[in-house]
């Protein structure tokens, strides 16, 4: 936790700094008048058919390859002074300690890869203002662009896909289309840090260079199973229409992507291993049945992935029902005997959206435990405890070990390792080695 803890800190110091470089709000400036002025003909063309449009701009414009090309582009120049190593670095790194400062770091590409996302999301609706209207539908403006060419008469060079507007809710593709792109900027902000970084030398940014000139070259009639590789190309919705699917190009394919490409894949493997993803290729055996073949999710397993998600108006005990319900395994008093035995109290009425981010943890423990599953598949089980709380939860499952429960557990922490498990295994870059 104390780690987390300092690599925020490093991270907030970087985002203080960031206004200082004058490269930063520069380039944040050119790409908002660039996208501002991708529209300025459907706002032409609105205001001469006197019809507002609504607030999804966002969605075709990231499916045009130029303008990804410059989206792309300048986020490789925000990130190619990376690995950040200013002035301040060697105080920095002295105090935090080079794992909390790495940590930092990344942290600071993750805020940053948001605040890039967020202007370009905000740009797409400045020039709309006063002139939009606030709907769940597509509406008349990007309807007709789809439909028609009326456009052409008002130099709309912006191109809508009738497709997208066919197969999508306007909201969900929003979101979808938003998604995707910040997964995209965070992934070439992260092969930049770490290229550099690795190398000493530029050659993180000039993969990352690689990257934003790649999709304009698979877009003109270049090799199609490339789009496969092209971060670019993964975040555009348009892409999954037509010859991707035969590549196996999705929008699933996109997610498993970056899921993969953004982290070291630890956690892609355990969704694997519950049937939350199914992988490209290989299968995921567990006793003796291959999930999603002959199992859509592997039997008598409970698991913690992620921050743990629960409805925040109910209780933490009211929650643990609910899902305890699904089954119809377990009744309450055994719910209330596992949330003790995580340290929380079943009567307290809080609701979980006023649970602190160590309670979440207990409450997300409990509910992998509350069917008292065979096997247990614990994603960082100890974030966001306290020195105390790790300590109980220690106890907790070095007694279920001894029960003979199977557990799976991912970890940065080497005293968690070095205290609970039998057999390590290392996971850089999505590949498994036993230490």
């Amino acid at each position: 936790m104390e780690c987390f803890m300092k690599a925020n800190k490093v991270s907030r110091y970087n985002m203080r700094i960031l206004w200082k470089n004058v490269r930063i709000p520069f380039i944040l400036i050119i790409v908002v008048l660039y996208v501002m002025e991708s529209l300025s003909a459907v706002l032409t063309f609105s205001q001469s058919v006197h019809i507002d449009a609504t607030p999804f701009a966002f969605v075709f414009l990231i499916n045009n390859y130029r303008i990804q090309f410059v989206i792309a582009a300048c986020a490789v120049i925000l990130f190619c002074n990376a690995p950040f190593e200013d002035e301040s670095y060697q105080y920095m790194i002295f105090r935090a300690g080079k794992l909390s400062w790495g940590l930092g770091q990344i942290f600071y590409i993750l805020k940053t890869s948001i605040l890039y996302t967020a202007c370009l999301a905000a740009a797409s609706m400045i020039p709309f203002l006063g002139h939009i209207t606030w709907s769940n539908e597509w509406g008349k403006i990007w309807g007709t662009l789809g439909k028609t060419n009326a456009g052409a008469d008002f130099g709309v060079e912006l191109s809508v896909s009738q497709n997208i507007i066919r197969q999508y809710e306007p909201v969900d593709a929003l979101v979808i289309s938003i998604l995707p792109e910040f997964s995209c900027i965070l992934c070439i902000g992260l092969l930049i840090y770490f290229g550099n970084k690795m190398t000493a030398k530029s050659a993180g940014t000039f993969a990352g260079a690689l990257i934003a000139v790649l999709d304009i070259c698979v877009s003109n009639d270049w090799l199609d199973w490339v789009y496969g590789f092209s971060p670019v190309s993964l975040a555009q919705l348009e892409l999954f229409n037509g010859f991707a699917p035969k590549w196996g190009i999705n929008l699933a394919y996109a997610e498993e992507f970056f899921m993969i490409a953004i982290g070291s894949g630890k956690t892609v493997l355990l969704k694997c291993i519950c049937g939350l993803l199914y992988p490209q290729a290989g299968t995921v055996t567990v006793c003796g049945k291959v999930v999603g073949k002959d199992v859509d999710y592997p039997e008598n397993i409970g698991f913690i992935i992620e921050t743990p998600g629960f409805l925040p108006r109910y209780s933490g005990l009211k929650n643990l029902k609910y899902l305890a319900s699904i089954r119809g395994k377990v009744k309450e008093d055994e719910i209330r005997k596992y949330m003790e035995l995580v340290g929380l109290n079943p009567d307290d009425k809080k609701h979980v959206g006023n649970y602190s981010l160590g309670m979440r943890q207990r409450l997300g423990i409990a509910q992998a435990l509350m069917e008292n599953p065979d096997i247990l598949i614990l994603d960082e089980p100890f974030n966001g405890l306290d020195n105390q709380g790790v300590d109980e939860i220690r106890k907790l499952f070095l007694e279920l070990k001894k029960e003979g429960k199977v557990m799976l557990i991912a970890s940065h922490n080497s005293e968690d390792i070095k205290i609970l498990c039998d057999r390590v295994y290392s996971m850089e870059a999505g590949k498994l080695t036993m230490l």
